[in-house]
């Protein structure tokens, strides 16, 4: 018996050899004693840290951090889901620090990101080895490995988790059953939950899927159907997420607005050549990432174009995307035409991540579809998909050691008002200003003011150290008075001239995030109830 045979003999060596591949893929963090510094290490360890202090203030699903900015909070919640955060924050909640926790976390996403894939790939092909071929080249991609060390993009690198089963999930709708639509919603929700500018290109992807396939969706409409429920109840599921930050941005307008004019999408293409090439070659260039889609998934590209006639549509559709969105990452496309369409995504190699997804499954589904002895194959694949754990590796230790979170990070400040500014509040310190002179005390609960006016002679303008986004309140007495953003981005109030009263200024959120909190609780638990039925009512069947 092969490896590869004794490999899928036994659920428990299935999963043993997973998490072997977890151990392999997250070596860097066992040799490295701290953690080595990623582009945006600092901002996702600030947001863990943030976090673990509001559970300290008994804070749960808060939607802004109010220790940001000494103090005048930063609403990065409302734009940048941070519910997987959950896990690192506990675990240094209960004592570890936020560095250790957040190891642990990449462990648990490099474990989950391969079981993900086996199971996606199994669901497809119905076939052990395929999904084995496929986590072990999923595990071990250049670019998945890029944004978890190199970027530190924790966001991109937890959809890794959820992006093969969206595609199983489209599966199973198109060609399968598509009473399994529960995947593709699953899938999705995870997705959104986890990296906002991922499931932009996702969607696109899967608007290319269901278009090759309009055909057999129009034949047998129940799939559209499926599909769009499942599309209704992920938005359902998200929308504690979803429709709190769309009402911020009708709003208001926040510095994320200008991506249209920062995002330079040609300038941040690669060069062609850098498909081939896999090496930290950024160390001696302008490149940012190592380049390159990784040799061994060049290896099963050769062998695609060879066995073409021979493949499965799918797998076709898996390979083809996946060449057309490497061709699109470099600089042969005409990105300043697309500038407006696709600024979203700020770097064109962003496309790398759909085509490893795509890869990886057209793949494992490659080796069912021509019939190759796997078992020949292995060790080849293993060695070369082994190359960027090398090369990354090399890397991190070459880069500066991180031992403890600083100073919160919000990084350039995307999700401040327009009108805001990082430098301003600095300078202008944890005061209240008014227009006219304003006899005043006042004490501060995280996002809590309690003003106390002692002497205001005159219809006073006040600025308090508040960064603005809409549902704060202040009250005087039992009265509410209306609360505003004012010219420097900070939360302002109107008062007449008083003595001697007592000013409350609040986050006390929005009806629309209120409300969207009770459908998405109220759509887990029905969406949870509805599978755990189904699921009997299934095994009731198998038993008759």
């Amino acid at each position: 018996m092969d490896i590869i045979d004794k490999i899928i003999s036994k659920k428990r060596n299935i999963y043993l050899f997973l998490i072997l591949l977890t151990i392999i893929s997250s070596i860097t963090l066992f040799l490295i004693p701290n953690m080595s510094r990623g582009h945006d290490l600092i901002f996702h360890l600030s947001r863990i840290s943030a976090i673990k202090d509001n559970m300290k203030l008994g804070i749960i699903g808060g939607y802004i951090y109010p220790n940001y900015l000494g103090g005048y909070g930063y609403g990065n919640p409302l734009f940048y889901p941070d519910i997987f955060l959950y896990i690192p924050a506990f675990l240094s909640y209960c004592g570890l620090s936020v560095i250790a926790s957040y190891k642990i976390f990449l462990v648990l996403i490099n474990f989950f990101s391969v079981f993900s894939m086996y199971i996606s790939v199994k669901g497809i092909s119905n076939n052990k080895k395929s999904a084995i071929i496929s986590s072990i080249l999923y595990g071990f991609a250049s670019y998945r490995l890029v944004d978890m060390f190199t970027r530190a993009a924790l966001g991109e690198t937890l959809a890794f988790i959820f992006a093969p089963l969206v595609i199983y999930g489209i599966y199973e709708i198109i060609y399968k059953d598509y009473k399994k639509f529960y995947i593709l919603v699953i899938g999705m929700s995870g997705l959104l939950l986890s990296h906002l500018i991922s499931s932009y290109l996702m969607i696109l992807i899967l608007s290319v899927i269901c278009m090759i396939n309009i055909k057999q969706l129009l034949n047998e409409k129940q799939r559209i159907i499926y599909i769009i429920i499942s599309a209704l109840i992920t938005i359902l599921l998200v929308g504690y997420y979803i429709f709190p930050m769309l009402e911020q941005m009708i709003s208001n307008k926040f510095w994320f607005n200008n991506l249209d004019t920062t995002s330079k999408l040609l300038e941040r293409s690669l060069p062609i050549w850098s498909i081939f090439l896999e090496f930290p070659n950024h160390i001696f260039t302008k490149l940012w990432i190592p380049t390159g889609i990784g040799i061994s998934f060049i290896i099963m590209i050769y062998y695609f174009i060879k066995n073409y006639k021979k493949i499965n549509k799918f797998t076709k559709i898996c390979f083809i995307i996946a060449l057309v969105l490497i061709l699109f990452s470099t600089n042969i496309f005409p990105w300043n035409l697309m500038q407006s369409l696709m600024s979203v995504i700020q770097f064109p190699w962003r496309l790398y991540f759909l085509a490893t997804l795509l890869l990886s499954i057209g793949s494992g589904l490659l080796f069912n579809d021509i019939k190759i002895d796997i078992n020949n194959k292995l060790k080849l694949l293993f060695i070369t998909s082994f190359i960027p754990i090398l090369s990354i590796g090399i890397l991190n230790f070459f880069e500066a050691n991180i031992k403890q979170v600083g100073e919160y990070d919000i990084s350039f400040g995307e999700y401040m008002p327009i009108n805001a500014d990082k430098e301003y509040i600095e300078r202008r310190k944890d005061v209240i200003t008014s227009i006219y002179p304003l006899d005043h005390t006042f004490k501060r609960d995280g996002l809590n003011l309690e003003i106390n006016i002692v002497n205001n002679q005159y219809n006073n303008k006040l600025e308090l150290p508040l960064l603005y986004y809409k549902g704060y309140s202040a009250t005087i007495g039992n009265k509410e008075i209306e609360v505003y953003e004012t010219s420097n981005g900070l939360v302002g109030i109107d008062i007449d001239a008083m003595q001697n009263k007592k000013i409350s200024v609040k986050y006390k959120g929005t009806k629309i995030q209120l409300a969207s909190k009770i459908i998405s609780l109220l759509s887990f638990i029905i969406f949870i109830i509805t599978l755990i039925i189904g699921r009997g009512d299934k095994n009731e069947k198998k038993e008759s």
